[in-house]
């Protein structure tokens, strides 16, 4: 196995745990919105990093950037639209396109910056 895949696996098999018996320990199971950030993070990290170690060349970042903009673009244009959002479309193509890590990168930038506008949800 690869030494960035065995600290992957590291860090969900020791720190997701330790973080949902210490909210649950010491926060008294009161503060699950805390805790289920601080899991969030833990598996944003990995793709992250991966992404950031392999040195991702200006035209990749436009990509990304462009196709970030336009899921957000079209999210605000169909906002009135119940149930039809054409995010999933863009940040599968992405995806499938770029790969994993670059779909992933799209998909939660596009959350990050259309929460911005809209609010969570």
């Amino acid at each position: 196995m690869k030494k960035r895949n065995i600290l992957t696996a590291l860090l969900f098999l020791i720190l997701v745990p330790a973080t949902i018996i210490g909210g649950v320990v010491f926060l008294n199971d009161r503060k699950y919105y805390f805790i289920s950030l601080l899991l969030v993070i833990y598996t944003m990290i990995p793709f992250f990093l991966s992404f950031e170690g392999r040195k991702p060349k200006a035209r990749e970042i436009i990509i990304i950037a462009v196709l970030t903009a336009i899921a957000v673009a079209g999210r605000a244009a169909f906002f009135m639209v119940p149930q039809f959002k054409p995010v999933v479309a863009l940040i599968i193509i992405a995806g499938v396109c770029f790969g994993g890590e670059t779909g992933f990168l799209a998909g939660s930038m596009t959350a990050l910056v259309s929460n911005f506008f809209f609010g969570m949800g």
